[in-house]
């Protein structure tokens, strides 16, 4: 678990950050959610430790934060603009051959096959990839190092609805393995799969819960979109409809079947 207590930043007296406080557990997809502007990414850099606070700490329970965020890895917004290899292997082996880590070749093979592409992408040249493809690659470089935490950074931008299913696959399938956090001003991709959420607006956070308790009234206040039958739940629930509001399409379904008993 990674403890966040009162973290505070700014820049050129402008206050981005306002004594922000939550919480991420170890082995779950958690989801850092809010508006543009909300502080989403500087929170997530602080926590790899890119940048400092101001004030505030950030604590780990078993030890030193220091040596967690050693084994954390980031998955930036838009990774694949940095690509400059000549193939997809000396991409993903860049950073292992940096450090001078060992099994470089089973290390890219399993990278490349979590993020679900085949083998012969490996001695292609990155330029010649789809904007897909180019995402899925820049990730095995960074899973490459079997991070214990990983980090994405508005991972569905800019992909088509192909390159969103893909996107959550891989989510998936790191899910249980990896501690995961997802930056996101949109919930729709995750809205089935996610275990912890942290609500984020003006620099604060609105709160830090499992997603059984998510809090969906401030979700929408914060001017986050919602999936639409999620929308639909909450206006049943206000009328006495319904029990719950459903996560997902299918529990959606299951109350509206109890309707009509």
């Amino acid at each position: 678990m990674l403890i966040l207590k009162n973290i505070s930043y700014s820049i050129a007296g402008k206050n981005i950050l306002k004594s922000v406080s939550c919480e991420f557990h170890a082995r779950m997809l958690s989801v850092i959610l809010g508006p543009s502007g909300a502080g989403k990414t500087t929170l997530a850099r602080i926590v790899k430790g890119f940048i400092h606070q101001d004030s505030g700490e950030i604590i780990f329970p078993r030890g030193d934060v220091k040596d967690i965020q050693k084994r954390m890895g980031f998955v930036f917004q838009f990774p694949e603009d940095a690509f400059f290899a000549e193939t997809v292997y000396d991409e993903i082996a860049y950073g292992i051959r940096n450090f001078g880590l060992d099994e470089e070749k089973k290390r890219v093979k399993e990278a490349v096959h979590l993020v679900g592409l085949s083998q012969e992408i490996l001695n292609r040249d990155p330029a010649t990839l789809s904007y897909g493809e180019k995402r899925r690659i820049a990730i095995s470089s960074v899973v490459v190092f079997n991070p214990d935490w990983i980090m994405f950074d508005e991972p569905f931008s800019g992909l088509d609805w192909q390159g969103k299913n893909a996107m959550k696959k891989i989510l998936m399938n790191m899910k249980g393995k990896t501690s995961i956090m997802v930056i996101t001003h949109d919930l729709s991709p995750l809205v089935d799969i996610f275990d912890w959420i942290v609500l984020m607006n003006r620099g604060t956070t609105i709160f830090s819960l499992p997603a059984e308790r998510i809090l969906w009234d401030e979700v929408e206040t914060s001017g986050v979109n919602i999936p639409f039958h999620i929308k639909v739940g909450m206006e049943l629930k206000k009328e006495n409809l319904f029990h719950n509001i459903p996560l997902t399409l299918s529990e959606f379904v299951k109350e509206i079947k109890g309707l009509s008993r």
